[in-house]
This record gives structure tokens, sequence and C-alpha cells, in this order.
């Protein structure tokens, strides 16, 4: 894969994964779905949650996809600051995979409700960020092998 169409992929993958967080932050505010990985958060406290806690069932912390945003601007650096920033937005990424792999609202409403919209809804915002989590975390490792290679 060219170098263009992987940063083009990696910009789709960005602009993809933030809208899935954005719109599962009004779900699950809306839905009152609080965070169930690392302890339970208050359904009555899900906008607490978001911006100064753990997220929701359906999204990262507010201060986590800001870390992720500042991450992802940094990376337009050619510079070795940008190449750390690769770094850690591998790991970051590496993070929220493993979170919303272990958040059990998937499962739970697989099981529980009928199939409709909501459900749809659930199954989408979850796999589609963990699709999109991963694709960041291999666009990174190749970016960081490219540019290693190229200080080589």
């Amino acid at each position: 894969m060219s170098t263009e169409k992987r940063r083009k992929l990696f910009s789709w993958a960005v602009v993809g994964l933030f809208a899935l967080q954005g719109i599962g932050t009004i779900v699950a505010i809306v839905k009152k779905l609080p965070y169930e990985v690392g302890g339970v958060g208050d359904p009555d406290n899900i906008v607490r949650d978001f911006l100064f806690g753990s997220g929701t069932a359906l999204s990262a912390p507010f201060v986590v996809l800001v870390i992720l945003a500042l991450l992802l601007l940094a990376t337009r650096r050619q510079d070795r600051w940008g190449t750390i920033a690769l770094g850690a937005i591998a790991l970051l990424t590496a993070v929220m995979t493993t979170f919303s792999v272990l958040e059990p609202i998937v499962l739970r409403t697989l099981r529980s409700a009928p199939f409709g919209l909501f459900t749809v809804a659930v199954v989408v915002i979850n796999w589609g960020s963990v699709l999109l989590l991963i694709t960041l975390i291999v666009l990174s490792i190749l970016e960081l092998v490219q540019r290693r290679r190229a200080a080589q």
C-alpha cells in the first residue's frame, strides 16, 4: 500500500472513529448506559462519567478522545515528535480496543433485546469502533516502520 493511500485510510479511520464515538456518547447518555469495565458507572451521571471519568458503555472518556486528537495532530510532523505520537497512538488505540471489547453491552443487548434499531446501533457503534481502532493500530505501526526505514 502506498504512503498516500495509507494516509488517506488513516484519515478516514480517524473521522469514522470520532463519528462513532460521538454517536456512542449520545446514545449512552440518552439510554443511560454507563461504563462497566473497571467498575460500574452511575446511570444518572453519564455525562460526568464521560467528561471526567471512565467514559460510557459505548464511548471512551472525553479526556482520552482529546489526547487521541492531539496525538493525531502531532503525527503530521515528520520529526521525532511525530514518530513518538505514532507510537503513542498505537498504544492508546490498543488500550481503547481492549476496553471496547470488554464492555458487556453488546452481548447483553444481543441476548436480551428484540432485534431492532437499538440493537443494531449498539453493535455498529461498538464493533465499528473496534475495527477502526484496529485499523489505526496497524496503520500507525506501518507508518512507524516506514519512518524508521527512511531514517536509516
